[in-house]
């Protein structure tokens, strides 16, 4: 699974870089920050006609007004996530961002579908990952770990082995040159 997540420092709108990552075969979205209802609205329609999932930071009412695809919680307590399980009820997808071993325990037999977790800089990725994939073995959690922030794609083997199931992309890679290129190099690399 390959998700692309908006980047408010990107030179480019949320309609551009949701428009770059469906153009390059990208199939889950999740856009970041705070953009207006306006903008989320606009990205319904190409992402239905794509077939895309279409997941939203934080806003438990808006996914919920506008009937996306999902949630994802960048901060969360076991009481938010059960709370947004018990409002957004079992169709839709949620997400959270993990990157603290410790707190996998939280979320264990929690009805959660994914969780992203981002290495920290300066520490070796692939190393992050080994450990953060015993961790959440250890957890009992069943939620699908997908690895984020920018990771180059040569990696992608050796984190898929640990047993993380996909990536996210950051926004920030619309800015590159040639960053269709790099998204459907990036879905290649996932088999």
């Amino acid at each position: 699974m390959l998700q692309f997540a908006t980047d408010d420092s990107s030179r480019h709108t949320v309609g551009e870089q949701v428009s770059l990552a469906l153009n390059a075969g990208c199939r889950w979205i999740r856009v970041t920050g705070n953009p207006s209802e306006d903008t989320i609205r606009s990205l319904i329609a190409p992402c239905k006609k794509n077939d895309t999932i279409l997941v939203l930071d934080n806003d438990i009412n808006l996914v919920d007004r506008l009937r996306i695809h999902g949630l994802h919680l960048t901060e969360w307590t076991r009481g938010s996530l059960i709370e947004a399980r018990e409002n957004l009820g079992p169709h839709a997808i949620i997400g959270v961002s993990c990157s603290n071993p410790a707190l996998l325990g939280e979320l264990a037999g929690l009805d959660i579908d994914y969780l992203v977790a981002y290495a920290p800089a300066g520490q070796n990725q692939e190393d992050f990952y080994i450990n953060f994939m015993e961790c959440l073995r250890s957890a009992g959690s069943e939620i699908h770990p997908v690895a984020g922030g920018p990771i180059p794609v040569s990696l992608f083997p050796a984190i898929l082995a640990t047993g993380i199931e996909g990536f996210e992309l950051p926004g920030n890679v619309a800015d590159a040159p040639d960053s269709s290129a790099f998204i459907q190099l990036a879905m290649q690399s996932l088999g």
